[in-house]
């Protein structure tokens, strides 16, 4: 997998954990972190316990990844650049899926 290279140290990072289910598209979680008003950087990685597959897209994701979606197989990792987390939503091929959302912001 290649990364663009990131700054080293971020000043605030917020880290929220979501269940995916494959009945219904999630909306990334926000960050709860009042710190964090617009991240620059959101990492997404599956669980590695993970028995299913989650795929992450813009609106109308399915659980197939027939929607042209990114898929997060278990322990699969993932980054969004920018302040567009909003429009990005989560659906697992199985219920119950974990996935991490990793919010940074402020770069030193």
């Amino acid at each position: 997998m290649w990364v663009k290279e990131l700054p080293a140290n971020y000043k605030n990072i917020d880290l929220q954990v979501m269940t995916v289910n494959a009945a219904a598209q999630s909306v990334l979680l926000t960050p709860t972190a009042s710190i964090i008003t617009k991240a620059e950087r959101v990492m997404l990685q599956a669980h590695v316990d993970n028995t299913g597959t989650i795929y992450i897209g813009k609106t109308g994701v399915l659980a197939d990844g027939t929607t042209g979606a990114f898929q997060l197989p278990p322990g699969g990792v993932m980054w969004l650049l920018g302040k567009t987390y909003t429009q990005w939503f989560a659906r697992a091929s199985l219920a119950g899926q974990t996935l991490f959302v990793t919010y940074m912001s402020g770069v030193e």
